[in-house]
């Protein structure tokens, strides 16, 4: 609880149990659409069986990379998405409206440590959000790498993010911009 008043980032602590990494303890304060209480004490595994393709593609390396996860080396990672809300804190829902008024990135700067004496892995994540129309503004040039982000990704992404239809929607926001 103590480092939780002492940095801005959510904090997550996954432990090694019956060979599987596990949630065994965290504060997210920030979270996408989950509920901690649903996923604490969950595989990571299991965590992600909602998000198309993880357990196919991903939850092999997911794992090998926490079994080499070093001291000496943290790492940090990206990941993003578009939502309908600025908000941090987004409660799970059934559907993401079909035409949102608006659309925010959000962006999570996540990192990975190790912890010495326990072997435990501390992830933590910072959530950045802006209006997809201010970063439009100020970086045009990533509107031509979301759109084509959004225009490749798989249905079943499109799907589980509720991007339906935002390729379009993206396309005329571009050319206003210009």
């Amino acid at each position: 609880m103590t480092a939780s008043r002492l940095v801005a980032d959510d904090l997550c602590v996954m432990e090694q149990r019956n060979g599987e990494w596990v949630l065994t303890a965290a504060v997210v304060c920030a979270p996408s659409r989950w509920v901690l209480a649903e996923k604490l004490g969950q595989s990571v595994s299991a965590i992600h069986e909602p998000v198309p393709g993880y357990a196919t593609d991903l939850d092999q390396l997911v794992a090998k990379f926490f079994d080499r996860l070093s001291v000496e080396k943290p790492v940090w990672r990206l990941n993003w998405t578009l939502v309908d809300s600025p908000e941090l804190f987004l409660w799970p829902r059934a559907s993401i409206p079909p035409r949102p008024r608006s659309w925010f990135f959000r962006v999570e700067r996540q990192t990975l440590r190790r912890l010495a004496r326990s072997d435990a892995i501390v992830f933590t994540i910072r959530t950045y959000v802006t209006s997809l129309d201010d970063l439009l503004v100020a970086h045009r040039e990533y509107g031509a790498n979301l759109l084509l982000a959004l225009e490749t990704a798989p249905e079943a992404t499109l799907d589980y993010k509720g991007w339906r239809g935002v390729a379009d929607e993206l396309r005329e926001r571009l050319n206003e911009v210009s």
